[in-house]
């Protein structure tokens, strides 16, 4: 299940003030009326690498499907990321201080409570994380910093927090006062889109899929089987949708110059 989405949603980027100015206020609408894509994954990502590659995964597939150039750094794809810790034996009891007593942990409105393992510490966001490397280090510094606060009795509430690059620490934005809600208002001139065979052009969803194009785990695995290469040439070659076509036409060629069948590997 890991990976797995639970909201996607679609919405219109707006301006943006700037207020740290003394004597000036100024709105940035550089981005405004640009479309934005806000996809919620479930909280079932057990280790800071493991989310790190998740996003990798999603950043290539944006990519191969002309979402988005996938550009972190430079804004095109951001990660919020929540980060909560639990124990690894929900069966044994935490490790605290027992000179302090404990603060008891009620995350009774969390949406997502139903996925998570008995005594889950309170969720942290980190906002707008602009690489990978960003993700880990900000992950392991917050399961660092919510363990040692558990151990003093005293787990983190829910709050925002930011990643500092340059000393790898996360600094507090503000609290959460309630619960996240993931619902959306819908847009009253927007008609629901029913996906039925006159929308499909078939008679089932099954089918409708079956025409989608190549996506790059089926892309990778096509040309390993077809052309005999390693898993990690066929992964550099699918991370860049036009190289499939370009190395296909140029396998193509090569064959036709030297002569050779379809079944020779000598140009592969």
């Amino acid at each position: 299940d890991t990976g797995k989405t639970t909201a996607v949603s679609v919405s219109k980027g707006k301006g943006g003030a700037d207020t740290d100015l003394k004597t000036e206020y100024l709105i940035d609408y550089n981005r405004a009326g640009s479309t934005l894509i806000e996809i919620v994954f479930k909280p079932q990502i057990n280790a800071a690498h493991e989310a790190a590659s998740m996003v990798s995964t999603l950043q290539s597939l944006l990519k191969y499907l002309g979402t988005c150039d996938g550009k972190m750094e430079e804004g095109s794809l951001r990660c919020d990321l929540n980060v909560s810790i639990a124990p690894i034996d929900t069966k044994s009891p935490p490790m605290i201080n027992n000179d302090i007593e404990p603060i008891q942990i009620n995350d009774d409105d969390n949406p997502f409570q139903s996925y998570l393992p008995d005594g889950v510490g309170h969720r942290v966001e980190v906002k707008n994380l602009n690489s990978l490397k960003q993700i880990i280090r900000s992950a392991e510094f917050e399961a660092l910093r919510q363990t040692s606060l558990a151990i003093e009795g005293a787990p983190t509430g829910r709050e925002t927090r930011t990643f500092d690059p340059k000393t790898g620490l996360t600094v507090k934005i503000r609290d959460k006062t309630g619960a996240v809600d993931y619902r959306f208002m819908p847009e009253p001139d927007l008609p629901p889109v029913i996906l039925d065979k006159d929308i499909l052009d078939k008679d089932t969803l099954t089918e409708f899929l079956e025409q989608l194009p190549e996506l790059p785990e089926e892309a990778t695995t096509r040309l390993m089987n077809t052309y005999f290469i390693s898993e990690a040439s066929a992964l550099i070659i699918t991370s860049d949708r036009p190289a499939i076509s370009f190395y296909e036409k140029a396998v193509a060629t090569c064959r036709k110059e030297l002569g050779h069948g379809d079944d020779d590997d000598d140009c592969m």
